[in-house]
């Protein structure tokens, strides 16, 4: 038998998404949604189920990372997840603001700028 692990999303579609890869591949874990401080909770009752590892993504993963006795794997934001989310927007004059934490928007300036696009990035402190 394999480790256990435990996947939390920050928000119920990608929770979809989760379970939709999990059933297709026969897979058998537990999906949870939380994100940032709530997320804490959710992550503790998994590992009393026996998780021995959390999946997460962006801020609720380096949260996690800080607090758990468990190893917290991070759901990386592609480049291409940044590019299809800029995409529709291409030619319109819109200010468009890139918000979450820092592992999550650096970088999405290149895209707008190749994209023609007025972008700012904006991590979890405003900053």
């Amino acid at each position: 038998m394999g480790m256990m692990i435990g996947l939390i999303a920050p928000y119920a579609e990608l929770a979809g998404v989760a379970s939709e890869v999990r059933d297709s591949m026969g897979l058998d874990f537990p999906i949870a949604v939380g994100i940032l401080e709530s997320a804490v909770g959710v992550a503790e009752t998994l590992i009393r189920q026996g998780a021995e590892v959390i999946i997460s993504r962006g801020g609720t993963a380096a949260l996690l990372r800080n607090v758990l006795p468990v190893p917290v794997v991070e759901i990386k934001v592609t480049g291409y997840d940044v590019m299809r989310a800029l995409h529709p927007y291409i030619g319109q004059e819109r200010k468009i603001a890139i918000v979450g934490y820092q592992n999550v928007v650096q970088g999405c300036r290149i895209f707008g700028d190749l994209f023609g696009l007025s972008t700012r990035e904006l991590d979890h402190s405003g900053r």
